[in-house]
């Protein structure tokens, strides 16, 4: 059959609402799109959009959880200061001093201590308490034995000086130097050596912290004499004897002695060792101890019986090293 002629192609019917057609396209090409599928260049203006909005969440999320290194910037104080004015200077609070009392073989003895940035002082005034007591004139020299009642660091001895205060019946020493070093409790041991008749010596407890500042009261004098068997003391096994003694010499008995044996030069340090009672020998006390080396020993003794708070003193010894070799040359080396 012969081809029928349709006549001239037609533009595609008007759009319905809602939709549009692509004008780059030929007509007999061209399509339909609803406005809810906007073409290619669309699509890609939303895409930016969204990449936008999820860099911006990321960056409000919290870090993640694990080990990690946070680096903080601050920024740089501001300055208030008023040209030509100087700044106020802070300075620590100045700790007042404080002031303890104790009374041994007739005399009152007081123990004035002050801390200071510039030196800490301490500063014994001794009286009389009795008429019958005989007047401090054989006085060779007075010591500040100060002992730290919180760690086993030793004792550290400062002589004092004594202080001219017009008077026969009033004798005052005093010491200045970097005393208390660290906040804790400190045993202060105030010995009055004489010539003619027996030293006195009255001990107080000194307690220095931030919240209370420093307080001091009367303590306990406790003194621990270490002698050896053998003896001298040699490296190996030694046993220590040792005698408790109070202020004014009488034996401490009933107490339990904790000994700790150290080497401060070699940072050695032996086990912690409870000294017991000698039968028949009141304040007398006695205990095994093993030197690894020769040398200068530490012993820290606590001392605490009923009744009584615990003091912490101690006593240094020289050990000998059998087995040491000789220095050549002998005592006359230089």
């Amino acid at each position: 059959r012969p081809a029928t002629r349709r006549g001239p192609a037609r533009a595609p019917a008007p759009p319905a609402p809602g939709r549009y057609w692509l004008p780059d396209r030929p007509p007999a090409a061209a399509q339909w799109h609803s406005a809810a599928q906007p073409p290619l260049a669309a699509h890609g203006l939303w895409v930016a959009v969204l990449v936008l909005i999820c860099a911006g969440g990321l960056t409000l999320l919290p870090p993640p959880a694990g080990k990690s290194t946070t680096y903080v910037v601050s920024a740089a104080p501001e300055d208030h200061a008023t040209p030509g004015v100087a700044e106020p200077t802070l300075t620590p609070t100045p700790i007042p001093p404080v002031t303890a009392n104790t009374e041994v073989g007739g005399y009152r003895m007081t123990l004035m201590a002050l801390p200071s940035l510039e030196g800490d002082s301490l500063t014994l005034t001794v009286t009389r308490a009795l008429v019958t007591s005989a007047p401090l004139t054989d006085v060779n020299k007075v010591i500040f034995k100060v002992t730290p009642q919180d760690i086993n660091g030793g004792s550290t001895s400062y002589e004092g000086t004594r202080s001219d205060v017009g008077s026969p019946e009033l004798s005052s020493w005093n010491t200045k130097d970097q005393i208390f070093s660290l906040d804790g409790a400190y045993l202060v041991t105030a010995i009055v050596q004489r010539t003619q008749s027996a030293d006195v010596k009255g001990a107080f407890r000194l307690e220095l912290s931030e919240e209370k500042g420093l307080t001091a009261a009367a303590a306990d004098v406790v003194d621990v004499r270490v002698t050896t068997d053998p003896s001298p003391p040699i490296s190996g096994t030694a046993t220590l004897i040792l005698t408790a003694v109070d202020g004014a010499g009488a034996p401490i008995e009933g107490a339990t002695l904790t000994t700790t044996p150290l080497m401060p030069s070699h940072a050695h340090a032996e086990p912690v060792t409870v000294a017991g009672p000698v039968a028949g020998k009141p304040g007398v006390y006695s205990m095994p101890v093993h030197f690894t080396m020769g040398g200068g020993w530490l012993l820290v003794f606590d001392v605490s019986r009923p009744g009584h708070q615990t003091v912490k003193t101690d006593a240094s010894l020289d050990v000998i090293d059998p087995n040491a070799t000789p220095t050549p040359g002998g005592a006359g080396s230089p």
